[in-house]
């Protein structure tokens, strides 16, 4: 994670401060104070928007940078659970209302992904939501990768500085996660933003919300 030790270490909400759309959209679905599950949390901008409305919150971050920033930043003490980890090295002691997985799945190889879902999967509640975004291979940043990184398995590309980005085909998020129920699909242009004052830029998204049946 040296990447992104170096991008929290030089900026403040380098994500920004909003919280992920997706979640102002189907935060309303998720059980009123709930635990919920931020992986790959950054600088809080979710984990603290619903802290504020109540959730318990384990923000899991593996940037020790970006860990120490949230827990600075949590008003209320005891709210969000800040833990330095990835995802691969973690097991909740309890089922989870939500899981957020939001700019995650591009830094992961192919099997990192996959073990991710699967362990996701069973630790949602019945009836508990999994909200996900990811980039396609629409994107054009999947053209610029390919030109600078070795292909180290399908649409998965690492520099020689062990850097990843990954990218899903159309349709391919519905595959990782056969046994949830999907309440909403979609892939196409993304909204415009910016990150750290730099240009405006948009992506090719894709964005997925699944819930564990009853």
């Amino acid at each position: 994670m040296d990447e992104y030790e170096r991008i929290y270490g030089r900026h403040a909400d380098f994500f920004g401060a909003a919280p992920e759309p997706l979640l102002e959209r189907f935060a309303d679905g998720i059980e009123a104070g709930g635990r919920v599950l931020d992986i790959g949390a950054g600088q809080g901008r979710n984990a603290l928007w619903l802290a504020e409305r109540g959730f318990r919150v384990t923000a899991l971050e593996p940037a020790g940078v970006a860990a120490r920033q949230l827990a600075a930043r949590s008003r209320r003490p005891g709210t969000i659970e800040v833990v330095e980890a990835a995802v691969e090295d973690y097991q909740p002691e309890y089922a989870l209302a939500a899981v957020l997985c939001f700019g995650v799945i591009q830094v992961l190889t192919v099997r990192q992904r996959e073990v991710m879902a699967g362990r996701v999967t069973t630790w949602l509640e019945p009836g508990g939501l999994l909200l996900v975004t990811a980039f396609s291979i629409r994107d054009p940043s999947y053209a610029r990768w390919s030109r600078r990184a070795q292909i180290v398995g399908r649409h998965c590309l690492r520099t020689a500085e062990g850097v990843v980005r990954a990218y899903l085909e159309p349709g391919e998020i519905l595959e990782l996660f056969p046994r949830l129920e999907v309440v909403h699909h979609r892939e196409g242009l993304g909204p415009w933003h910016r990150h750290a004052g730099g240009e405006p830029e948009r992506h090719e998204l894709i964005e997925a919300v699944f819930r564990r049946r009853p």
